[in-house]
């Protein structure tokens, strides 16, 4: 538009190409329609996207991808805006399992969620004969058998995502983190232990290299070697289904629990894109915002880009589940079934903290007992600090 004043957007994102090929694509389809309007994404690594202080992140930019545990941080410290307004009246039955009601906090809307996503298994179809497991003795029997031939369990215990496929465990066993809206943490130390207790006799069959992996890593091991035929939770890649990976495609399927219904209490991930407070040209992000969540676009660009749409028409879509190898109708009843993390300010540091613990037990260096321990008087002091915060 020449003479005309040009309104320039920009987000960060995590770079994997599930998360930032489908914004660049629907950022170029959202500029032909509104010419006046360009939006560029930038990207940081996934660890960045878990751990990095959200106040820093949002500094010069319209919007920011995040996970809903940081939703208490947020509203705390004012560094997103609101989006009810810009949204209108968003339905909790047009996302995929829990999606949209993870970003409400309080009254509000903090988030507009793309993508979907929770704990699921993944395998090599090909090194790995159907029926997939669909309890946890299955899975040990499986991990037996697959050890026997010479063939590893993947497990991702780098970070927290050990301790986050523990608490998978204990929300299936009828523990979860918080009761209610997630601003409380009422951790059982005792289900806790228990999950150790069923992690580390997993460990035994596991890939030797599992404490150096987070979700995307075991992903990228599962499809770039053929020792790895099956991981019973971790936070899913429906990308690395599709065609381009050859004969290394992988395949998905439930979360085996211990409890039945057994796909039911993984912790839910995905993303949502936070408006931020540095944001002045709040309009024209609104238009974005409601651009990515449009069904069309999140099954037409996002889901044709890499992408994992956060809206339940695109998990239903057949077309994309085939182009998936089957993702959506996989692990549809899993998401359907997830559980929420505790959201309160705060909640981000225990988790880290208790991460670490978690993978110091996976690789060795402590005991179960002390693990267990350690992370309940960690929730202990959470819960006094919350308190006196009052």
């Amino acid at each position: 538009m020449t003479g005309a004043a040009r309104t320039v957007l920009r987000g960060l994102t995590w770079g994997h190409r599930r998360a930032i090929d489908p914004l660049r694509a629907s950022a170029a389809a959202f500029a032909r329609e509104n010419p006046s309007i360009s939006v560029a994404w930038d990207v940081r690594s996934l660890e960045a996207f878990e751990h990095q202080a959200l106040r820093d992140a949002v500094v010069g930019y319209d919007y920011v991808v995040f996970d809903h545990p940081f939703i208490g941080t947020i509203a705390q410290a004012g560094i997103f805006a609101p989006l009810d307004d810009i949204l209108g009246g968003a339905s909790s039955a047009q996302y995929a399992g829990p999606s949209l009601d993870t970003y409400r906090w309080k009254g509000k809307l903090w988030g507009a969620p793309v993508d979907a996503a929770t704990m699921n298994a993944i395998g090599r179809p090909d090194l790995l004969a159907f029926p997939w497991p669909e309890n946890w003795d299955d899975v040990m029997a499986l991990a037996a058998d697959l050890r026997r031939k010479g063939l590893w369990i993947g497990l991702a215990n780098g970070d927290h995502h050990g301790f986050l496929f523990a608490g998978s465990l204990m929300y299936n066993a009828g523990a979860p983190w918080h009761r209610g809206d997630g601003a409380t943490l009422n951790f059982d130390a005792h289900a806790f232990e228990d999950a150790l207790e069923r992690l580390m006799s997993l460990r035994i069959f596991a890939h030797p290299d599992c404490e150096k992996w987070n979700s995307i890593r075991l992903h990228d091991a599962m499809t770039q070697a053929d020792d790895i035929a099956y991981c019973p939770g971790t936070y899913g890649y429906a990308t690395y289904g599709e065609a381009d990976f050859g004969t290394r495609r992988l395949g998905f399927g439930p979360f085996p629990g211990t409890k039945a219904p057994h796909c039911a209490g993984t912790l839910i991930g995905g993303a949502a894109v936070g408006l931020t407070a540095h944001s002045r040209n709040v309009a024209a992000a609104g238009a974005y915002l409601r651009h990515l969540i449009d069904p069309r676009v999140q099954i037409e660009i996002f889901g044709m880009n890499h992408g994992q749409p956060g809206v339940a028409a695109a998990w239903d879509d057949k077309q994309l589940d085939a182009r998936f190898n089957g993702y959506y109708a996989a692990v549809g009843p899993t998401l359907r079934a997830a559980g929420v993390r505790p959201r309160f300010a705060g909640f981000g540091i225990f988790e880290r903290a208790a991460g670490k613990i978690t993978a110091r037990c996976t690789a060795g260096e402590i005991s179960i007992r002390d693990a267990a321990r350690q992370v309940s008087e960690l929730a202990e002091k959470t819960v006094a600090a919350m308190a006196a915060a009052v």
